[in-house]
């Protein structure tokens, strides 16, 4: 009750007086935390390459790609780090490296297997028999000295006349005590209801002995879903409806997706990319609020197997407030996470594909471009980035210290993420032959998981890089 901008100015009021989130100590989960806000506590020195490992492709599909780039498997893995260890994954595979060495965990013999999941190798995964549209994307959540991972095909929502059974899993790893020995999988074939399978999504987030993860159906109607599980038995708990949609694809096509959740407080929150954005108790399910949008209408195949046009967004959760970036839309918006009133939104002339988290009072997101922005208006603070597809934004970049580091597809840019000013420029072909990926900090390392190789950069032997902006390829807009 009141005036709305009253109201308004009175949350952002009180939401300012709450401390900044703590930087974290280890990436255990997509973002780095279940918040998807994670900031490592300094800045990182990038000397010589210490070591790099290459990872089959799994999941073999050609999905189109821009011709700026002649890769076209996307940057789909995200490790996650646990003391000693970084973890990563595919479709069939769960690898563990020790992320000093680059050798197999728990063995210093580079003869050992670097995989720790299955133990007993199978068959290679069966190719969908009808046409697939999306973007093949792995992760993996850490908790309690456990490793929870979504495995299996990553299509969510099956063609209706697919010959194939094209399951999921999720699987529970003991890290700490079983040196990744599987202690339960429950397989979406097990969660049939009148003949229709659900899928699961993306990695599970979790808060004390239970799970959370997102369901995926597309028959009868595209139907997206939370559930809980038990962390202890992988017995299902509740299972909560979020939203129904029309297909937007034909039935005769395979859809991957990969919604993640987002938890903080209590809460349970979820961009469906599907036209709406929910709030959900941990408890029971319950939903708080559940707040609609335009969504794009007709979005081609073409774009949706594109991970330069679409990308892996969960809400950010940052004091109080839930910025959300759906992915069937171009606009970013910013809420409040108690009650789903509308703080701000903006449109964006490109799509945001990354929400990297929050620093002091600057929100840090990037699609083609990075861009700084107020936390409590929305307005653009400053933008970094190339009109030429060649310096487009590649993969996510990473929070650490005062410093924003975002990854190009022959460099990685470090930027200070207040004022947009751009520090030091990463040479990454020039120098090391090598391409962007999704960045990840282990220790003091920085590790690049690329498409098809994840490469670890040591702390020293660092070669001098250009600090100056190139402005031929970046240009940088600062407004106060």
């Amino acid at each position: 009750q009141g005036n709305l901008v009253a109201l308004l100015s009175s949350i952002l009021a009180e939401r300012a007086q709450v401390s900044l989130p703590a930087t974290r100590l280890e990436m255990q989960t997509f973002a780095g935390h279940q918040t998807r806000n994670f900031r490592a506590e300094k800045k990182l020195d990038v000397g010589a390459i210490a070591w790099s490992f290459p990872v089959p492709v799994g999941w073999s599909q050609e999905f189109p790609r821009k011709p700026a780039f002649e890769n076209r498997v996307a940057p789909g893995l995200f490790p996650v780090v646990h003391g000693e260890h970084v973890f990563f994954n595919d479709d069939e595979r769960i690898y563990a490296l020790n992320w000093q060495s680059g050798l197999p965990a728990w063995s210093g013999a580079e003869q050992a297997s670097p995989i720790i999941y299955p133990t007993v190798p199978g068959g290679s995964s069966r190719l969908p028999f009808r046409p697939v549209a999306g973007v093949p994307r792995f992760t993996m959540t850490i908790a309690e000295g456990r490793l929870y991972a979504r495995m299996g095909t990553p299509v969510t929502s099956v063609a209706k006349d697919e010959r194939l059974g094209l399951f999921s899993d999720l699987v529970c790893l003991d890290l700490d005590q079983g040196q990744g020995k599987l202690l339960w999988k429950i397989s979406s074939s097990q969660l049939r209801e009148q003949n229709f399978v659900w899928s699961f999504e993306g990695a599970p987030v979790i808060s004390g002995d239970r799970l959370f993860v997102v369901l995926h159906r597309g028959f009868p109607e595209v139907q997206t879903n939370v559930a809980c599980f038990s962390t202890e038995t992988g017995e299902l708990i509740w299972n909560q409806k979020v939203c129904l949609a029309l297909r937007n694809l034909e039935e005769g096509v395979n859809y991957i997706t990969h919604l993640l959740l987002t938890f903080a407080e209590g809460q349970l929150y979820l961009s469906t990319d599907m036209g709406a954005i929910a709030s959900l108790d941990a408890h029971d399910g319950k939903i708080n609020w559940l707040v609609t949008y335009a969504a794009e209408e007709g979005v081609s195949k073409r774009a949706l197997s594109d991970h330069m046009q679409t990308g892996l967004v969960p809400c950010v959760y940052d004091r109080g407030i839930l910025f959300a970036a759906p992915q069937d839309s171009t606009e970013l918006m910013a809420f409040d996470a108690d009650s789903g009133l509308l703080l701000w939104r903006r449109e964006f002339p490109q799509q945001i594909r990354n929400l990297l988290g929050v620093t002091g009072s600057t929100l840090i997101a990037s699609g083609n471009q990075l861009f700084g922005i107020d936390r409590t208006t929305g307005a653009v603070n400053w933008k970094v980035g190339s009109q030429d597809p060649e310096g487009f934004g590649y993969a996510r970049g990473i929070l650490a210290g005062e410093f924003v580091y975002w990854p190009l597809r022959e460099e990685i840019l470090v930027v200070e993420s207040e004022r947009g000013a751009l520090r030091q420029r990463i040479a990454l072909r020039a120098l090391h032959g090598e391409t962007g990926g999704n960045l990840i900090i282990a220790g003091q390392r920085l590790l690049v998981a690329q498409p098809r190789k994840v490469i670890a950069f040591g702390e020293y032997g660092r070669v001098p890089s250009d600090e100056s902006a190139d402005e031929g390829r970046v240009s940088v807009l600062l407004k106060k």
